[in-house]
């Protein structure tokens, strides 16, 4: 008993422990998860905010040079010296322009910001659109390398041009450092890098539309590097056929982001302690056996189970005991040795017992209906008889069990002999409702105290059953036992009938009235209906010593 306290107070601590660990590190697991992407969107939100800044960048310089291009437009395209001091001006405050150039109607450059062109350059610069326009790479006269222009029409026919060095592009996308990665100003209709730095790569089986690019668009994936990437565009404003393109290598990218935040150990503790705590307070309350039975009750999971009491003369069945069983949802089917002691000493035994009575009713419908006055024993205790309320609830129902038989056992007669408890016994006896002693001999029943119960049935206990034919003292209480409800004018019955040996000696000795496995198991309402009609459509309906048995009963 002390080994079964000991494991059942390890388990209630144990358990909540266990489901406590669970839930915080599934917890702890899923916002790790969380933050953990978050800080991952935070890195990639921080790496497109560089190429969003460098086309910022980009958007304020080419603006800047569309309104000198706009202001230049004001002067008259004649290569004067007013002509050159302005277009000297604009290079001084622009950085970004390395020249302007100014050109006629038919294409020619007639000069320069310093000089004149004689005879003039031939060049074609078609616009794409009005306004401000790009074009480049292009070889440029006078230039070292490949150049870039932004121009627009002049009003009198002609273009401005702004040379734009390629070098000062590259240089705007020097400040972004990774060996793996790389920035780029690209052509946004081809994908075709204009200015580079780094090693360029490609995300492998993106969509076809990802060129030409629209929008502002970001991928996470593998690339034609055979790396893992993030990869953000960023078309420009100002030139839209200009795009910024940023793309960094996940490993130096999430660098750092995967490690647990310390602050996190005290919160996950603290998180352990409260859900160890109400997981206890919990499986405290489930784990309560009282809470349980009326949860049980509650779900309905007692069921009846019907063991026939036969005339061991005519083998007909003429009765039956009703038993509880209790359906665990996990430890199966539970005998009521399990859990009857606690609903008596918890007081649920009361409402089981009625539960139990409607559903006889209810199950046995069909051998009622053929046999009216069928004998049902339903088992009561002590509990039933000093509750006024059960008592009378006990009556109402013997009008649909007119052969209802109540049974308690001797040792509850004798521990609660209460006026209460003879006063109830009386009522039974009054409705018609006979009243069995259970388990007589094992007590201390004295004859003068049992003559004056309204005790009409004796059932011989089942270990003075078994010690039949053995030189034990017990097997010669049966005969006591007897002549006892002769004197009295009793009925007996005696249980745990289990071989055909003890059934003959019990007939010998005039215990015709029997019960135990040799005469059938306990089993389902279906079962023992079908049984008992079996039992009665193949046999002789009646017998003489049948009759006079059933009578006292």
């Amino acid at each position: 008993m002390a080994g079964s306290d000991h494991k059942g107070t390890l388990k209630l601590l144990l358990v909540p422990a266990l489901i406590s660990f669970v839930i915080t590190a599934a917890v702890t697991a899923a916002l790790y998860t969380y933050d953990l992407e978050n800080r991952k969107a935070l890195k990639r939100t921080e790496l497109a905010q560089k190429a969003v800044t460098l086309s910022e960048h980009l958007d304020q310089s080419f603006t800047d040079v569309n309104f000198a291009l706009i202001d230049s437009a004001q002067q008259p395209l004649n290569c004067s010296p007013q002509l050159f001091r302005f277009a000297n001006e604009q290079l001084m405050t622009l950085p970004q322009i390395a020249e302007l150039r100014y050109t006629d109607a038919q294409g020619n450059v007639n000069c320069n910001s310093w000089q004149y062109y004689d005879p003039p350059l031939e060049i074609h610069t078609p616009n794409k659109h009005k306004g401000l326009n790009f074009s480049g790479p292009l070889l440029i006269d006078d230039h070292p390398g490949p150049g870039f222009q932004l121009f627009r029409d002049h009003p009198q026919g002609g273009k401005i041009q702004a040379i734009i060095r390629k070098a000062w592009l590259r240089n705007q996308v020097k400040f972004f450092h990774d060996p793996l990665g790389y920035m780029s100003i690209i052509d946004s209709d081809s994908g075709v890098p204009i200015v580079l730095n780094g090693r360029y790569a490609l995300p492998v089986g993106t969509p076809e539309n990802l060129f030409p690019v629209n929008i502002a668009i970001g991928y996470e994936g593998r690339m034609d590097n055979n790396r893992e990437h993030y990869t953000f565009i960023q078309p420009l404003l100002t030139q839209p056929q200009l795009s910024v393109i940023i793309s960094q290598d996940l490993d130096s990218l999430y660098l750092g982001v995967f490690g647990f935040n310390t602050s996190w150990i005290s919160t996950a503790c603290g998180a352990f302690v409260l859900i160890l705590l109400v997981s206890y307070r919990i499986q405290r309350r489930l784990s309560d056996p009282i809470r349980q039975l009326k949860s049980a009750t509650q779900r309905n999971e007692f069921f009846n189970l019907y063991q026939p009491l036969v005339c061991s003369k005519t083998h007909h069945i003429v009765g039956c005991e009703v038993l509880m069983r209790w359906r665990h949802p996990f430890k199966g089917v539970l005998p009521p040795m399990t859990f009857i002691p606690l609903a008596e000493q918890s007081g649920l035994i009361k409402e089981m017992t009625l539960r139990q009575i409607d559903q006889a009713i209810r199950e046995l419908t069909p051998t009622l209906r053929k046999h009216p006055r069928f004998k049902v024993s339903i088992n009561i205790c002590a509990a039933h008889m000093l509750d006024n309320s059960v008592v009378s609830a006990i009556i109402e129902r013997a009008t649909f069990l007119p052969g209802m038989v109540v049974e308690i056992t001797e040792h509850q007669v004798v521990e609660h002999g209460s006026e209460q408890i003879q006063n109830a016994l009386h009522q039974f006896q009054g409705a018609g409702i006979k009243i069995a002693m259970d388990d007589f001999g094992t007590g201390y029943c004295g004859l003068t105290y049992l003559s004056t119960l309204p005790i009409d049935i004796l059932k011989a206990d089942r270990s003075f059953v078994a010690a039949l034919g053995t030189d034990s003292i017990n097997a010669d209480v049966l005969s006591t036992i007897f002549e006892l409800t002769q004197k009295l004018g009793m009925s007996a019955i005696a249980e745990g009938v289990e071989k055909q040996e003890q059934a003959d000696m019990l007939r010998q000795m005039g215990f015709h009235l029997q019960q135990g496995w040799l005469h059938g198991y306990p089993m389902s309402a279906p079962d023992f209906n079908h049984t008992v009609s079996d039992g009665y459509n193949h046999q002789h309906a009646h017998d003489p010593l049948e009759e006079n048995l059933l009578l006292p009963i």
